[in-house]
């Protein structure tokens, strides 16, 4: 019977039903020792590889747990409460998208250590041990909290410009775009071209490194048509610009069924 001391945060029993599991079923002890925030719990089973898998999976629950509560206090100085909140849900669902690659790391981490001993302390190993997961995880709540400030950026941007469009009267009466996978057409109702009359009313400036979405989006905001048919022929590989077109002109914009081929 090989057995194994985990020294494990207060609490974290409770965060686990894993572990709970084997203390049920008597392949665990709690309750031999508590100093220090820890419970001592005594794992025990016929082979070794089923203590490490049920380590592992209670080492990466806390290790979700544990970077969160670090970075804590950095991020609530940065967000709004609301947004803090968004940024922990959604750092959270991407770790556990990334749960095999971050369970190599500990598993790794956990042979190495074990080699010589018969106890692991998950608190000292998140806090002093794990170099490699510690970078991972803080990183992936950096990539996060850029996203979500992204995010975030956009939707003031939207803000305005709904703002600015709600203000002004309407300076065309309708517009007809059609969108392909690799370029536009945007004409009025009587079918002039209305990127080459934009392009002409800008007189001595150059237009230059911009792209088909933001000369769209330049166009009908300049020219504030009342009413927006859009017809998307072909897929364009931004998908995204289509959500951003229905979000900053709302019911103004008026999908129509691509032509058949």
């Amino acid at each position: 019977m090989q057995k194994i001391f985990f020294d494990i945060p207060a609490g974290a029993l409770k965060r686990s039903p894993e572990l709970q599991d084997w203390i049920q079923h008597g392949n665990a002890v709690i309750g031999l020792l508590r100093q220090r925030g820890y419970d001592r719990v005594q794992l025990q089973a016929e082979n070794r590889i089923d203590l490490y898998d049920l380590m592992e999976t209670v080492i990466f629950q806390e290790s979700m747990h544990w970077i969160l509560q670090e970075e804590s206090r950095y991020y609530r100085q940065l967000l709004e409460p609301g947004d803090y909140v968004t940024f922990r849900h959604q750092a959270k669902r991407r770790m556990e998208k990334l749960e095999p690659q971050l369970r190599k790391v500990i598993r790794q981490d956990l042979e190495r250590l074990m080699q010589q001993s018969d106890s692991f302390n998950v608190g000292g190993y998140l806090q002093f041990s794990a170099g490699r997961l510690k970078r991972v995880l803080q990183r992936l709540l950096e990539e996060e909290y850029q996203r979500l400030e992204d995010e975030l950026e956009q939707e003031e941007f939207i803000e305005l410009l709904r703002f600015f469009i709600s203000v002004q009267p309407p300076l065309l009466e309708e517009a007809h775009l059609t969108i392909y996978q690799n370029r536009f057409t945007l004409t009025d109702e009587w079918g002039n071209d209305l990127r080459q009359i934009y392009l002409e009313s800008l007189l001595e400036e150059e237009i230059t490194n911009v792209s088909d979405n933001d000369l769209i989006m330049s166009i009908l905001i300049t020219l504030l048509p009342r009413i927006i048919y859009l017809r998307v022929q072909e897929t364009p590989k931004s998908s995204e610009f289509l959500w951003l077109l229905q979000r900053v002109f709302g019911e103004q914009l008026i999908w129509q069924q691509a032509d058949s081929r």
